[in-house]
């Protein structure tokens, strides 16, 4: 069964009750209005829901949508966890506060769970680890705190791990690195501390992370992995050199590193990030001089290498490069110019 006739109408108030008579619901289209107050505990009875999405997306199969403008004021229903056959979760961005219920874990079918740009507060319950076809977690920009759970390392499927904007701490278990198939790690803006994993990337999936903004220490490790293509690791108090093995990475398109305490020379093996737009290495302590190898980078379009303690000459190829628009080599102690 299929009710859309109430999508986009603008409509105010509560969530309707009415919707819960029908016992055999599967797609609900309740978004593009203005619904206000609690989603009910009622919503939890469909026992055949295979969607509940409450954002402003349209998802591509059967669905609760009760999101797009909607604002509540309330928590997650715990009885949401009784739709045994749910496969996608989806209500970011819709005002909801209090804590993950635990209740989530039931879901042994679900495979997305959104709930970004939220007020949830608390910890993430581990028992969101005993979600078997998980395979996207989007928690993000909410007020949850505590550590990543070790119960989380049972999550086999998971492709994305966003749970950056909280104030999540404690250190990143190795564990993340060893997922087989995680491909986007998204923490950036939380208080991790300690080391990054050097798993990290040992599955030869991952394509993008984000650990920026937080307070982790030590070396970098020495390889993230072919596949890679996002690398931030700013603001953060990592120190040591910048490996080699970097170069290693040739689907990098940005890498920025700004804000730590790296030191030592740039290796000359990232110039065989060929594919490489946007470099970021500014702010640290980083010595000697700006490889000759960067004149092979023919994508890139930012460099900013300002505030270190490069010298010697700036190499003359970086003026061929045809796509670099933005270049910065301020506060170092340079010498010559760039010529166009």
């Amino acid at each position: 069964m299929v009710c859309n006739g109430l999508y986009d109408n603008y409509l105010r108030g509560p969530l309707p009750l009415e919707v819960c008579r029908i016992p055999n619901l599967r797609h609900v289209h309740l978004g593009g209005n203005f619904f206000s107050g609690s989603i009910p505990p009622h919503y939890g009875r469909w026992e055949h829901l295979e969607y509940l999405a409450v954002n402003g997306s349209i998802p591509p199969h059967y669905e609760l949508y009760v999101g797009f403008y909607n604002n509540f004021d309330d928590g997650i229903p715990p009885e949401i966890g009784k739709l045994r056959d749910l496969f996608i979760l989806d209500m970011p961005s819709c005002g909801l506060s209090g804590p993950i219920p635990s209740e989530l874990g039931n879901l042994k079918h679900l495979h997305t769970l959104y709930l970004w740009r939220n007020k949830l507060s608390g910890t993430i319950p581990p028992e969101l680890g005993s979600l078997p076809s998980l395979k996207s977690m989007g928690l993000s920009h909410n007020d949850l705190t505590g550590e990543i759970a070790e119960e989380f390392s049972k999550l086999q499927k998971l492709t994305l791990l966003q749970l950056s904007w909280n104030m999540l701490h404690g250190g990143i278990p190795s564990f993340i690195g060893d997922l087989p198939n995680l491909q986007f790690l998204y923490l950036w803006n939380n208080n991790f501390t300690g080391g990054i994993p050097e798993q990290l990337g040992w599955n030869g999936k991952l394509r993008e992370i984000d650990l920026s903004f937080n307070e982790l220490s030590g070396l970098i490790p020495l390889c993230f992995g072919a596949r890679l293509e996002l690398l931030r690791l700013d603001y953060n108090l990592l120190f040591g050199t910048i490996p080699g093995a970097l170069g290693n990475c040739v689907s990098l398109i940005k890498v920025i590193m700004r804000e730590n305490k790296l030191k030592g020379s740039i290796p000359p093996e990232l110039g065989n990030l060929v594919s490489l737009k946007h470099m970021d290495l500014s702010h640290n302590e980083l010595t000697g001089e700006i490889p000759e190898e960067f004149s092979k980078l023919k994508e890139l379009t930012v460099m900013y290498l300002s505030r270190s303690m490069l010298h010697g000459g700036i190499p003359k190829g970086l003026g061929t490069l045809p796509q670099l628009v933005n270049i910065s080599l301020r506060y170092n102690h340079l010498s010559g110019r760039i010529t166009i």
